[in-house]
């Protein structure tokens, strides 16, 4: 070690080095340590390298570095913290390596100051913490505001459907038209506001999920029964493909009728007069898959990763219909609080097919 240049002289340098005998005691500190720390050089020699350490780093030192430098003969990249002639804290990044045999080793530190590193570190929790009170912030509010439109919105629907009924007398063709175009206006809206609510609450972790083990032809039959009115009135061929042999999955079935909804709803806005939507169950060894295919526009490649994204829609304006881009985020998110998981292949111009997948209940 003796025949080795010193470290102790010279210009200044980018890194701070420390050299320390087998028993970790200082033998020399080049200029740039002594001036970040506020120590003379003769002030450390002699001293164990841990006390330039706060508590826990000279614990941990102890405990961890000093034994991987006498097994593996080097450090790299460990954040400590050492602690100035003035009590400050200094946070380094220290890579260290062990020199000579065993009964004559003796160890060089090279440290780099990370004097940003801690106000990064500090910077990112606090930016965490405000996201995080900010998410919880939107969903409440969210769940406010739509539980506020509901009831009046309940109030309206009701009215108008009394007055179809006839319940203040014969209605002229103008009137009927304008009513249904009401109630039509007014279904379109709950929907909304109950996508919100659901979203929100999935965002707060409030959604109620109940699982249970369920026949999957049975979830698709019930799932059937509701979507029949909505594809009647669209003008788009609609067929299903059940199992022959019935499989079992554990999900909430009222979930899982929603996230069909959602997919065939979807097919439904995007696919044009004329064409075909299929509903099909499918399943493997380890698997059951509900699948929704349509003959509709298709999605680009590029658009893939982003139709599962909040509020965002996808596609040409041409294609784009009423809603606020929350079904596929929503049924996504439901679909992972039930253990399953939701993909999606499409080919432009020719059609898309979404899958719910659940893992087969065992038996």
């Amino acid at each position: 070690m003796s025949a080795l240049p010193s470290i102790s002289t010279g210009n200044p340098s980018l890194f701070g080095i420390i050299r320390t005998d087998r028993d970790c005691r200082i033998t020399e500190i080049n200029p740039t340590l002594s001036d970040w720390a506020g120590f003379e050089a003769d002030e450390l020699v002699g001293k164990r390298f841990d006390a330039l350490l706060d508590g826990a780093g000279g614990l941990y030192f102890d405990a961890h570095c000093l034994p991987s430098l006498e097994i593996g003969h080097q450090l790299e990249e460990i954040y400590l913290s050492l602690v100035t002639k003035s009590g400050e804290p200094l946070p380094v990044l220290i890579n260290a390596c062990r020199h000579g045999d065993t009964g004559q080793c003796w160890f060089e530190f090279g440290l780099v100051r990370m004097k940003r590193r801690a106000r990064v570190e500090d910077e990112l929790l606090r930016t965490k913490k405000l996201a995080v009170q900010g998410n919880e912030a939107k969903a409440r509010f969210l769940g406010m505001i739509t539980h506020e439109l509901r009831n009046p919105l309940q109030s309206m629907t009701m009215s108008v459907d009394l007055l179809l009924e006839g319940s203040l007398g014969p209605l002229t063709p103008t009137q009927r038209e304008l009513l249904e175009s009401c109630q039509e206006a007014g279904s379109n809206l709950s929907h909304l506001i109950n996508d919100i609510l659901d979203f929100a609450g999935l965002q707060s972790g409030k959604v109620s999920i109940q699982i249970e083990t369920i026949s999957a032809n049975d979830c698709l039959t019930r799932a059937e029964s509701l979507l029949k009115p909505r594809i009647e009135s669209s003008e788009i061929s609609f067929e299903t493909e059940y199992l022959s042999n019935d499989v079992k999955l554990n999900g909430d079935p009222r979930r899982i009728q929603q996230i069909l909804l959602n997919l065939v709803t979807n097919a439904i806005k995007f696919t044009p007069p004329g064409g075909k939507i299929t509903a099909r169950l499918l399943a493997t060894e380890q698997t059951i898959s509900f699948e929704v295919e349509d003959t509709g526009c298709g999605i680009e490649e590029s658009n893939l990763a982003k139709i599962f994204e909040a509020f965002v829609q996808v596609g040409k304006n041409e294609t784009r219909t009423m809603g606020i881009g929350l079904g596929l985020a929503i049924s996504r998110d439901l679909a992972h609080a039930m253990g399953g998981r939701i993909e999606v292949r499409s080919t432009p111009d020719l059609g898309s097919v979404f899958s719910l997948i659940f893992p087969q209940s065992i038996q």
